[in-house]
C-alpha cells in the first residue's frame, strides 16, 4: 500500500480495467497501462482517446484485443467529491513494437464512445414533425441506445424535417445547424459530450451561467524569483499558450461580419434576400456602454446577462468591414415562422433570421483561445467557466508580485479539454490541457 503524502497532480484510479463486450472477461489492465489520454471538445459530439500498453503478458493475443474490448475507467483527484467515469471503445490497435530484450511489447489503444461505433453503422431515414430538441432525444436513445444523460436547452417552433439516409450523429448535425433558440438570438447550438453526458447548449448560455455552479480561479505568476510563483500549487497554470486572438480574414470568408442569405421558397418559386453587415452587430450583443461594469448584453436585446464571476466574458465589439455579395448559407424550404403551432404548415424555418447573428458570434468567439497547462481536477468539464489571473510581466518587481494583467485576466469559457495521466502503481499523475475562450479583450 503507498502511504506517501497527497501531492499535486496525484490521482486516484478507481478502477482501470479491460472489459469484453459481452462481459464475459475482465483483465485488471493498471499494471500495463503507462499512459493513458482523452479528449472532449465543444464541436465533438464523442469523447476520443488512446491508451499507451506497455505488455508483458502478451494481452494483445491471449485476451485477446480484437476490437471488442472497452477501457472501463473511473479517477479522482484527492479532495474532490466528483468522480470521472468513462468507457472507451477500442476501434483500432497502433504502434505495435516487440522488445525482444525485456520480453514485453508497446502498442497504442485508439479509443472512442460507444456512441461514434454504433453511428458507424447504422442509416437514419425517418420523418420528425416536432421540436429538434426532442428529434436529437430521439436519435439518441432510439438509434445510438445511450444510456448517458441528455440535457437540452429547448429549441423554437415545430419542424417537419425528414432525415435523408444519414448516421444518427450526421442528422444531429444537420439538425443543430436548423435549430433557433427560444430565448439567445444567434442560436449559436452546440452539440458535445463531456464527463456529465451529451450536451444540446448554446455558447450564450454557457456564458451566462456554465453547466456547473462552481466557478474555479487559476493563477499565472510570471514573476523575476521563484519564491513569487504561485504557493496555491494546484490552481497554478504551468504553462499557457494564446493560439489565436482573431482572424478577420476567416471571419470575412464565413460571413462572420457581413453576409446575404439567400432562400428559395419552392411553393412560391420566390427568392428572398437578408442581409447582414457590421452595423447590426450591436442589435443582439454587445458591452453596455451605460454599465459601469461593461456587463453584457446577449441573448434579447436590451437584457443584460448577469457577471458569472469577479471576471468578465466579453464578446468583440462591433466590426465595421464592408463586404457584400459572400452568401453564407442556402435554406430551401417553405418559410412559416409566423404559423401557429397545430397548423397544418408546421414547416417552420428560423434560419434566415438567426444564422448571420449565429455566424457573428461563434466565429469570433471561438478563433479566440488559449491553451492552458494545469494540473487535472475531475470537477472541471467542457462548458464550464473559470476565472483566470495572470501577472503583467511588465509591472513586476522584487518586491511584490506584481499587478494583474487586466487584458487577459477574467472569466474563461471552457471549450475544450485533454486529459492526460500518467499510470504507475506507485503514484499516478494527472494534468490536463484546457481550451477556453474569452471573446475579447479590454
Amino acid at each position: 500500500m503507498n502511504n506517501r503524502p497527497v501531492e499535486t497532480g496525484d490521482v486516484q484510479i478507481i478502477s482501470l480495467d479491460l472489459v469484453k463486450l459481452d462481459k464475459s472477461a475482465t483483465f485488471p489492465f493498471m499494471a500495463q497501462v503507462a499512459a493513458l489520454s482523452f479528449w472532449e471538445h465543444i464541436n465533438s459530439a464523442v469523447i476520443y482517446g488512446e491508451v499507451k500498453v506497455t505488455d508483458g503478458l502478451n494481452v494483445l493475443k491471449d485476451f485477446p484485443i480484437v476490437g471488442a474490448e472497452y477501457i472501463d475507467l473511473q479517477f479522482q483527484t484527492p479532495g474532490v467529491s466528483q468522480v470521472y467515469k468513462v468507457k472507451l471503445y477500442v476501434y483500432s490497435v497502433t504502434d505495435i513494437r516487440i522488445n525482444a530484450q525485456n520480453n514485453n511489447q508497446t502498442y497504442t489503444l485508439k479509443c472512442c464512445s460507444q456512441e461514434f461505433i454504433k453511428d458507424s453503422s447504422m442509416i437514419v431515414s425517418k420523418g420528425y414533425t416536432t421540436t429538434i430538441d426532442a428529434m436529437i432525444g430521439d436519435l439518441l436513445t432510439n438509434y445510438l441506445a445511450t444510456t448517458k444523460s441528455y440535457i437540452s436547452i429547448p429549441t423554437k417552433g415545430i419542424q417537419h424535417i425528414i432525415i435523408p439516409s444519414l448516421t444518427p450523429l450526421q442528422a444531429i448535425k444537420m439538425l443543430k445547424s436548423r435549430a433557433a433558440s427560444v430565448t439567445r438570438l444567434s442560436s449559436s447550438y452546440k452539440f458535445f459530450e463531456n464527463r456529465d453526458g451529451f450536451q444540446f447548449v448554446t455558447l450564450e448560455d454557457l456564458i451566462a451561467n456554465g453547466l456547473t455552479s462552481q466557478i474555479k480561479t487559476y493563477h499565472k505568476y510570471v514573476a523575476l524569483r521563484s519564491e513569487y510563483q504561485n504557493p496555491l500549487g494546484h490552481w497554478a497554470i504551468m504553462d499557457w499558450l494564446c493560439n489565436q486572438q482573431f482572424n478577420i480574414v476567416d471571419g470575412l470568408k464565413t460571413g462572420a461580419y457581413n453576409g446575404q442569405l439567400w432562400t428559395f421558397d419552392m411553393d412560391n418559386k420566390m427568392t428572398t434576400k437578408t442581409t447582414f453587415d457590421g452595423s447590426q452587430y450591436s442589435q443582439f450583443i454587445s458591452p453596455d456602454s451605460n454599465n459601469p461594469n461593461n456587463v453584457l448584453v446577449i441573448g434579447q436585446a436590451g437584457t443584460p446577462v448577469p457577471k458569472a464571476t469577479s471576471g468578465e466574458v466579453r464578446s468583440i465589439p462591433k466590426i465595421t468591414y464592408q463586404i457584400y455579395g459572400q452568401t453564407v448559407a442556402t435554406n430551401f424550404g417553405h418559410i412559416t415562422d409566423s404559423a401557429p403551432q397545430g397548423s397544418q404548415n408546421k414547416n417552420e424555418s428560423f434560419i434566415p433570421d438567426f444564422l448571420p447573428k449565429r455566424l457573428g458570434f461563434t466565429a469570433p468567439f471561438l478563433t479566440s483561445s488559449y491553451d492552458l497547462y494545469i494540473n487535472g481536477d475531475t470537477s472541471l468539464t467542457t462548458g464550464d467557466l473559470i476565472n483566470v489571473t495572470i501577472l503583467d510581466p511588465d509591472k513586476l518587481t522584487d518586491h511584490k508580485l506584481g499587478i494583474e494583467d487586466t487584458l487577459t485576466n477574467g472569466a474563461y469559457l471552457v471549450i475544450g479539454m485533454r486529459h492526460n495521466i500518467l499510470v504507475s502503481i506507485k503514484g499516478s499523475k494527472y494534468t490536463a490541457i484546457i481550451t477556453v475562450s474569452k471573446g475579447t479583450y479590454k
